[in-house]
């Protein structure tokens, strides 16, 4: 269905660019960031997530530029362009705190958590999880608080703390259950593979 949304997306577009809505624009812009992300084409998301924060710039709106920072980098996280990925990620982070808004503090911990995993710095990962874990359940949004519990799994499995691992991801896949989140269930079984095998090695030890 996200292919079908493009063209009324594109059509949005130059109304809005014919206005003159720089805000407007760049939401649109963003938007279609998302779009080729769920598709998959990564390459044409990066291409609109630049034009997103050009034009966020250009609306003098924050959050907006906040918001096309983060997914901005996740455009680069996507094709493995971590170093880009962290410099947005971090950019929306700052912004989300300048702002207090814990929407975008906490998606954007989640991002650099998938940064440190991804290049090997997991003695990172427990303060960010720690940190948007305590957002999730303050602001009661599930999501966040089911990726930072497999966050603090993999953060303990990277030091061995077996047991402790198993905790955070038996919770998470709980809660991927009860709330219905398909893909943090997906990661919570596998943390919860990684976590028994650990185990089992360690007895074996």
């Amino acid at each position: 269905e996200y292919e079908k949304a493009i063209p009324y997306y594109m059509e949005g577009y130059a109304i809005f660019d014919r206005i003159g809505d720089a805000g407007l624009v760049a939401k649109t812009y963003d938007i279609l960031q998302v779009i080729y992300q769920d598709l998959k084409q990564y390459q044409k998301a990066l291409e609109y997530g630049q034009k997103a924060v050009q034009k966020s710039m250009e609306s003098e709106n924050p959050l907006f530029l906040g918001t096309a920072y983060l997914n901005l980098g996740v455009s680069h996280f996507k094709l493995s362009q971590y170093e880009e990925a962290r410099h947005y990620m971090d950019r929306a982070l700052q912004m989300g705190r300048e702002m207090n808004n814990q929407q975008l503090i906490s998606s954007a911990l989640l991002g650099m958590g998938s940064y440190y995993a991804a290049t090997g710095q997991y003695e990172k990962l427990r303060s960010i999880y720690e940190e948007s874990l305590d957002i999730g359940r303050a602001t009661q949004d599930r999501e966040v608080e089911i990726t930072s519990l497999n966050g603090l799994a993999k953060y303990h499995m990277s030091v061995n703390g077996y047991e402790t691992a198993l905790g955070f991801a038996s919770r998470a896949l709980s809660l991927a259950g009860e709330y219905g989140f398909l893909k943090e269930k997906a990661d919570a079984l596998d943390e919860l593979s990684n976590v028994y095998f650990g185990l089992h090695q360690a007895s074996k030890a």
